[in-house]
């Protein structure tokens, strides 16, 4: 069953805790709170993924040594490798830089002690200029430089589709069927969904079609609890995120609506 790794505000973090699956900002692991608050779910047992803060920032904000660095100390279990939001050219380029450290002693000693977190690597191309075919080259390329690249991250690593892939013609019904499932058949990868596109009847297909797909994250609920807007899968419109999102306080009748909203996403798509 894909499990759902929701993304709420910062100051509503323990308004929202579950078990499972949590995504980290690590632009936000500067925040002694944000870091204690995920140490502790990762006590308790959560599965800890930390993300390179590129669809926040546009680009990874920080490099893989600085990555792994992190992860040590937060003890997550995976990290997403550094990328550029719809740049396949300096996505694989961060990612030659990355696959170098890592294939270096110094880069597999730091793996080995920070626990040996597997890592997700994100194709990216530009929904408006290329196509699903610009994206099975440049996935192809991408998880073979990692899988022959550093070998003992053989069987460590994750494919993240970005929910921006969906803009291609086809969307991720077409991708996941004509690229995504033919990369885990012959690389024996796991599946991550980076976002969830606002298409829920479509995505919902995509999540039925492919039960291989291990997680998702969202900060869709809140969003939609921030624009006093109920989550339904009758097709209306579902508001953008707003630049400050993370850092949205809400009031008593948005907290009930965004803890509704999850409700409804995880019945919807019974994560």
């Amino acid at each position: 069953m894909t499990e759902l790794a929701l993304i709420p505000p910062v100051p509503h973090l323990h308004d929202f805790a579950t078990s499972g699956s949590c995504m980290l900002l690590a632009h936000l692991c500067r925040n002694p709170k944000y870091i204690e608050y995920y140490r502790q779910r990762r006590m308790l047992g959560d599965y800890l993924i930390l993300d390179n803060s590129a669809f926040e920032k546009g680009s990874s904000v920080v490099s893989m040594p600085m990555l792994m660095a992190i992860s040590n100390y937060m003890q997550c279990q995976e990290i997403v490798a550094p990328d550029t939001i719809m740049n396949r050219h300096e996505t694989y380029g961060k990612s030659l830089e990355a696959i170098a450290w890592l294939d270096s002693h110094v880069g597999q000693a730091a793996w080995m002690h920070a626990g040996k977190p597997r890592i997700m690597i994100v194709p990216q191309v530009d929904p408006e200029f290329e196509q699903i075919d610009d994206y099975a080259d440049h996935a192809a390329d991408m998880v073979s430089a990692w899988n022959y690249g550093v070998p003992y991250l053989r069987g460590y690593i994750t494919l993240g589709v970005s929910k921006n892939m969906d803009k291609l013609h086809g969307g991720w019904l077409m991708l996941f069927r004509e690229v995504v499932r033919e990369l885990v058949r012959e690389f024996h990868l796991q599946v991550h969904c980076l976002g969830l596109p606002k298409e829920l009847n479509r995505t919902r297909k995509v999540v039925v079609e492919h039960p291989y797909i291990r997680s998702l994250d969202t900060a869709l609920p809140f969003v939609c609890a921030a624009a006093n807007h109920v989550m339904t899968n009758n097709g209306t419109m579902l508001p953008k995120r707003p630049p400050e999102y993370l850092d949205l306080q809400f009031n008593e009748a948005q907290l009930i609506l965004a803890h509704g909203n999850i409700d409804f996403l995880k019945e919807y798509f019974k994560f």
